[in-house]
């Protein structure tokens, strides 16, 4: 029985070694680079979120809501991937003409 336990924790301490987490600035890097997002905030130094602005033609929630925040890059990745949709609102409709609005 000893060493049933001994391998079985060898295993899981292999398994452990080889997982690696994200990076914080790595998802910052993969969030800026997201085709979706225009405009990436990074405000937590001042005791604030991070600010995502949407390109045209995408929205948070609903119809014209096109900035968003999260308390990490992690966090905004995350929605960003989950919960940005196709938006349809009058400035998006006018960004895909590419009429300039006055």
């Amino acid at each position: 029985m000893g060493n049933k336990r001994s391998v079985t924790a060898q295993k899981i301490r292999s398994r452990q070694r080889t997982v690696t987490r994200r990076r914080k600035t790595d998802a910052l890097t993969e969030l800026r680079a997201h085709p979706r997002v225009e405009i990436v905030d990074d405000e937590r130094e001042m005791g604030n979120s991070v600010i995502v602005t949407l390109n045209r033609g995408w929205r948070f929630n609903d119809d014209g809501e096109h900035v968003f925040g999260e308390d990490t890059p992690e966090e905004c990745l995350a929605a960003v991937k989950a919960r940005v949709k196709p938006c349809t609102c009058q400035e998006c409709k006018a960004a895909k003409r590419k009429v300039v609005c006055a």
